[in-house]
């Protein structure tokens, strides 16, 4: 929401007078829409961080904009509810804690080299942490209250675009242990007299109706005459498809084809099972299993031509009466590092996160034209994502670059495995209000070389870079290396003898 909006300027008038939200006292006849978002103020402060500009509104102590709590927090004894950010600003703009005598504080406040630079000439401003401290969204607003489950191996099979919609929905059900037989109506307290309405010889349950049932049983040998498997076991349908797909020997491309297969079995056997229990007609093999061949025959014309497969994957297909032919398979890329011509300078950076956001870290090297090490670094970035961690290590590995080596001019060509980054330094994509600053103090030390140049590259290619961001996310200071670190000696060693790595396609 824009700040001089109509609505925006109607609430601060009328409730916060130039307040955050949780600071406003409630007004005496409020409107319902007030009240609620009262409600939410909790929620609202922990989900927002202060963006410093010229430090003059926010508290230094009480207000959340350095890591992920106020500083009153840490340190309750020195705090006090007067004191501003701007009070470690000095009057060009840049951080000055000249000012903080207390070593503990001081080491605390050296994270602000992970923040924006102040703009005195910018009012402050708050973000949404979820949106990298742009706008708040409805969708980040969600996944901060809601309340996720685990994920499960089985949601991408479920939800992909092959499978009908329906299919999918009847498939989450059933992996949910709610498909609607007379054993799941027991459970929920509806009282009836149980019987399998495809056999008459059982009572019915999951287990029974798809894998025990012998009118079923046709179904699942047709399927293991396809597949060349082992039927599957009488259990819950998750666990009989893990089961199940153990006893293929097709590659992965033959296997998730199997399993499309598996779900439209137990899907068209719960179609017989609804005709004979609502309509009275029995089951059908021969009409079950037609319906599978055309619903695969469907499935394969719409998303047939994006799946590599091989020639047993080919005879599976075939038997099923699709025609189809191999698809050649896509050779592997041969990547490699390329040496700069003298007398350029080549840059390498990388940002790794464990968890995206999680514990990050950037690094990057610097290397002549004849692959010889000239200066590394790595840079522990607390808890961020991997996009962040990226921008950082082009901005810390200039800003070092740039103060070790005063009157270097350039040339000077930057390696990022990011295509964003690239694209970002280059204006061809916009940054995150994050990462805005980032862009803007890189673009500022490029402008003081003669001659620059950004490329992307694989990761396979950036293996150096890789290593020391990785390294960052375990050191709790920055290194800064004038000669390399033995751990990745023979990593560079491979790369001034331009040693191809070789990058394979997806699914092969």
């Amino acid at each position: 929401m824009h700040p001089n909006s109509c609505w925006a300027l109607f609430m601060d008038t009328r409730y916060l007078h130039r307040q955050p939200i949780w600071d406003a006292k409630p007004a005496r006849g409020g409107s319902c829409i007030w009240k609620s978002l009262k409600g939410l103020q909790h929620f609202l402060k922990d989900g927002t961080r202060w963006v410093v500009g010229n430090g003059e509104s926010i508290s230094f102590w009480m207000d959340k904009w350095l890591g992920n709590q106020p500083l009153y927090t840490l340190f309750p004894h020195l705090a006090n509810n007067f004191l501003k950010v701007n009070w470690i600003i000095n009057e060009s703009g840049n951080w000055d804690l000249s000012h903080v005598h207390d070593l503990d504080l001081l080491n605390t406040l050296r994270e602000v080299r992970l923040l924006p630079h102040p703009n005195l000439a910018v009012c402050d401003s708050m973000g949404w942490e979820d949106t990298d401290l742009g706008p708040a969204t409805v969708k980040s607003c969600w996944n901060s209250i809601r309340t996720s489950r685990p994920k499960v191996n089985w949601a991408s099979l479920v939800w992909h675009p092959i499978l009908p919609p329906r299919v999918s929905l009847f498939a989450w059900r059933a992996f949910h242990h709610r498909t609607p037989t007379d054993e799941w109506a027991s459970r929920r307290g509806f009282s009836l007299a149980s019987r399998c309405h495809l056999c008459y010889q059982h009572s019915e349950d999951e287990c029974h109706l798809f894998f025990g049932c012998p009118a079923t049983s046709p179904v699942w040998n047709q399927l293991v005459a396809w597949t060349h498997s082992t039927p599957p076991r009488q259990q819950p349908i998750a666990a009989a498809l893990k089961q199940w797909v153990a006893s293929i020997t097709l590659p992965r491309t033959g296997r998730f084809v199997c399993k499309v297969l598996f779900l439209l079995c137990v899907f068209e056997i719960w179609k017989a099972r609804n005709d004979a229990k609502f309509n009275g007609n029995p089951p059908n093999t021969p009409h079950i299993i037609n319906n599978i061949r055309r619903s695969m025959r469907d499935a394969f014309s719409i998303h047939g031509s994006k799946w590599q497969l091989d020639p047993q994957s080919i005879r599976l297909v075939n038997s099923l009466g699709i025609p189809s032919t191999p698809t050649p398979p896509t050779p592997p890329i041969e990547v490699k590092w390329i040496k700069p011509k003298p007398p350029w300078i080549k840059c390498n950076i990388d940002g790794a996160s464990k968890g995206n956001p999680g514990p990050s870290g950037a690094g990057g090297l610097f290397r002549d034209h004849n692959g010889r090490f000239l200066l590394g670094f790595a840079c522990n970035t607390k808890r961020n994502t991997n996009m962040f961690a990226e921008f950082f290590a082009l901005y810390r590995g200039l800003m070092i670059w740039l103060d070790t080596h005063p009157h270097f001019t350039g040339p000077l060509w930057i390696e990022s495995d990011s295509l964003v980054v690239v694209n970002t330094i280059l204006e061809k994509a916009s940054a995150t209000p994050r990462i805005k600053h980032l862009v803007e103090i890189i673009h500022s030390h490029l402008r003081t070389l003669s001659l620059w140049h950004i490329s992307h590259v694989f990761r396979e290619g950036n293996r150096v870079a890789d290593k020391l961001a990785n390294l960052a996310i375990v050191e709790p200071t920055e290194a800064i290396w004038n000669s390399p670190p033995a751990s990745i000696v023979p990593f560079l060693n491979d790369d001034a003898n331009e040693v191809p790595q070789h990058r394979f396609p997806k699914g092969s």
